[in-house]
């Protein structure tokens, strides 16, 4: 069996303490790799949806932002706050490419991946919504159930 090359891989990073071990790993293989990295950050469209109802009560109430702005500025945020994470990984050759989407994290993820032709998915194993997972199982678990293109799902070093 020969071993493919990784081309490219997509890191989802959620600002969890796992997708920050997720990030450095991902990093590490790529630059072994000489791979591209898209780094993807999903606005869980629940959240939006939550962020209108806010909007839409506060126009009521005469504040004159629309949900649309609101969301933009959302995403906006997000960006800035991801360039700047990303920042120490730009140095030298490495390829590293944030990536903001809104939608179902899930989906999301894995319609990057096929976009962009994605040799290895990277994620925490872990991230910010327990509370989700207890309803519904993790993302990690959705994405290897439903994904063909190989996934690495890291662990914060406290998990062993």
């Amino acid at each position: 069996m020969e071993i493919e090359v990784i081309k490219k891989i997509l890191i989802a990073y959620d600002f969890s303490p796992c997708a920050e071990r997720a990030m450095a790993m991902g990093t590490t293989i790529a630059a072994r790799f000489d791979a591209e990295v898209i780094v993807a950050n999903v606005i869980d469209q629940r959240n939006i949806a939550a962020i209108e109802q806010a909007v839409n009560r506060a126009i009521l109430a005469k504040i004159p932002e629309t949900p649309g702005d609101m969301v933009r500025e959302y995403k906006e945020t997000r960006l800035e706050k991801l360039q700047s994470i990303l920042k120490p990984y730009q140095k030298g050759a490495l390829r590293v490419k944030p990536k903001i989407c809104v939608g179902e994290p899930v989906r999301e993820i894995l319609a990057l991946a096929e976009e962009n032709a994605v040799d290895l998915i990277v994620m925490g194993a872990r991230g910010h919504s327990r509370m989700a997972r207890l309803l519904t199982g993790s993302k990690a678990e959705s994405l290897f159930r439903i994904s063909s293109i190989p996934i690495l799902s890291v662990r914060r070093e406290e998990d062993f």
